[in-house]
């Protein structure tokens, strides 16, 4: 017996395949913060993403259009000696 298709088969496909694309796009989500917080390079202090460049100890700001170094007071890169 030959079974026909019907509109509903292609509906349920549709919500499968946006079931799966926003289960992904959580585990992505979810597995990119535990790997940003096992580098002890990223920080968070007041609600704000600091990267600590390891190279160099001068320090960075992320937002969403890109990075930005931290300035002191006197206008001046926020870099930390590194230890020799």
């Amino acid at each position: 017996m030959i079974r026909s298709s019907s509109p509903r088969d292609g509906f349920d496909l549709w919500f499968l395949f946006i079931g799966i694309a926003i289960a992904a796009a959580v585990l992505l989500t979810i597995l990119q913060a535990l790997s940003q917080a096992a580098d002890p390079a990223w920080s968070n202090q007041g609600g704000v993403r600091v990267w600590t460049d390891p190279a160099t100890g001068c320090r960075y700001t992320q937002a969403e259009t890109g990075m930005q170094p931290l300035v002191g007071p006197d206008g001046r890169p926020d870099c930390l000696r590194r230890p020799q």
